[in-house]
């Protein structure tokens, strides 16, 4: 059987519905597979509510944890400030006492420019402490100060080693600490 012959404005009809087909089916295959891609996601988002509905109290007790020595941390630190002149001339005498018992001669002096608050915002006194000594000597002052009971930093420090020193240099001290004492 033969199809008869269709006019040109029927023609045009045909292909365009062809293609009005075609780019429906297209973007229904498209819409398609976006849904099932967003409900797989769901799937998921759901799968995850459910298991995280128990992290709140999770977190809270985990916070707890974390958080209960902070008070005790807290008061250990401001032990180990000092809060009034007293208690700096201690840390002096421990720190003249500890050059002593390494036999170094401790020059020690208070640099009130670098004293204040610092960086952090903390109160703190700035000693600069000059000796003439060996590498020994010095990692030995070093441990010794981290064995005080005070909260300190050392800001800077030098050292010359004493067979690099000549002449004059030798009459001069070879180690320069400046230490920092947090203060209340």
């Amino acid at each position: 059987m033969q199809l008869p012959n269709l006019n040109n404005h029927a023609n045009a009809v045909a292909r365009f519905g062809a293609v009005m087909l075609f780019i429906t089916s297209f973007i229904l295959v498209v819409t398609g597979f976006s849904a099932r891609g967003i409900h797989e996601e769901i799937k998921v988002l759901e799968l995850f509510m459910k298991n995280s509905e128990g992290v709140q109290s999770n977190f809270e007790s985990s916070l707890k944890i974390y958080t209960e020595n902070t008070e005790d941390a807290i008061s250990f630190v401001h032990q180990l400030r000092p809060d009034d002149e007293l208690e700096y001339i201690e840390f002096i005498s421990q720190l003249e006492s500890l050059g002593q018992s390494l036999g170094l001669n401790l020059e020690l002096s208070s640099n009130a420019t670098a004293s204040g608050v610092d960086a952090t915002g903390s109160n703190s006194l700035v000693y600069d402490v000059q000796f003439y000594g060996s590498y020994d000597q010095l990692m030995e002052f070093m441990k010794g100060l981290e064995r005080m009971p005070y909260y300190m930093r050392v800001d800077s420090f030098d050292y010359a080693k004493l067979s690099t020193q000549t002449g004059d240099e030798l009459e001069r001290p070879n180690v320069s600490l400046s230490l920092r004492l947090y203060v209340e």
